[in-house]
């Protein structure tokens, strides 16, 4: 016997022609119900899956007609496919119940948001009153300031003080008339 030889005389051929291998029939509900398996009782009691979605296509792609009549042919020839209609009518229930929830919160969604929005316009109309009253006074100081400050401006000359206000120069000829005259 070599190393790497097919055929070990001391060991006995593996011959399975003799065996029998389980047939359909061996395979019977016992044998494959052990939960984890689906049974062939389940197999026939498991109906396609058809939603709403699909009936929902189905229906918008039928042509015009008597909605009776169009209904009863759809609902024999789901019924026919094994596609019990109750089922897809909870179904269209359950999605009705989604969706009006979503609704409702989209609705409340929008309600905070109008709210907030009326709160920041009510908050620029009292910024807006506030800066037309800031701008109202601001222009009534700026002019009682530029008032006062006009008449210091024409009586005395900017660089001048008032007690350094030269008097007229009297002319002498003048003066000696007047130096005449009484005073009364």
């Amino acid at each position: 016997m070599g190393l790497f030889s097919r055929h070990d005389e001391s060991m006995p051929e593996d011959d399975f022609s003799n065996v029998q291998l389980p047939t359909q029939e061996d395979l019977n509900e016992s044998f494959l119900d052990n939960g984890d398996l689906t049974t062939p009782a389940r197999v026939s009691a498991r109906k396609p899956h058809y939603d709403i979605e699909k009936a929902v296509q189905l229906m918008s792609g039928l042509p015009d007609g008597d909605p009776k009549l169009v209904v009863t042919i759809v609902q024999k020839t789901l019924e026919s496919l094994g596609v019990d209609v109750s089922d897809i009518i909870i179904n269209a229930e359950e999605k009705e119940t989604r969706l009006n929830e979503q609704h409702k919160q989209l609705r409340s969604s929008i309600q905070q948001l109008e709210t907030q929005i009326a709160d920041k316009n009510q908050q620029i109309k009292s910024l807006l009153e506030d800066l037309k009253q800031t701008s109202t006074v601001k222009q009534q100081l700026q002019l009682a300031q530029q008032q006062t400050a006009k008449p210091a401006a024409i009586d005395s000359p900017p660089n001048s003080r008032p007690d350094s206000v030269k008097k007229p120069a009297v002319k002498k000829s003048e003066k000696s008339s007047n130096d005449d005259k009484p005073i009364h």
